[in-house]
């Protein structure tokens, strides 16, 4: 968490409005068991870029994530993928990292956890 200060070049604004839209994505991302630890490996490689006030690792963490999103991981032809919502501490890792990012930007909450999101729905 050492981005506390801000880095206010162009392609660091960039990451970073790149990286918030992901946030507020992901937490609405219903994709098969078998992707969601990589989806944790992807989500704290953006905390550590983001940590770092690197650019360029920020800008391929938000590639690795986006890697992951549904369109890509659950169109299979001939078969039906079974999905299932974001788990609850996958949620609340994404949420508290928007949190992060918006308050070293002083803008505010950036992702709303939701009501009920991150449960299973039987």
């Amino acid at each position: 968490m050492a981005q506390e200060t801000g880095n206010d070049s162009l392609a660091w604004n960039t990451a970073c409005e790149d990286t918030l839209r992901l946030l507020r994505q992901v937490v609405n991302w219903e994709l098969p068991t078998s992707s969601w630890p990589a989806v944790t490996d992807a989500l704290r490689e953006v905390a550590r870029a983001f940590a770092d006030a690197d650019e360029e690792s920020l800008a391929s963490a938000n590639v690795l994530l986006e890697a992951w999103s549904p369109h890509r991981t659950t169109v299979k032809l001939g078969r039906e993928v079974v999905t299932e919502p974001m788990p609850l501490p996958i949620r609340e890792q994404a949420v508290a990292m928007s949190g992060r990012m918006e308050k070293s930007r002083g803008s505010g909450s950036a992702v709303e956890s939701g009501t009920g999101a991150g449960t299973k729905k039987k």
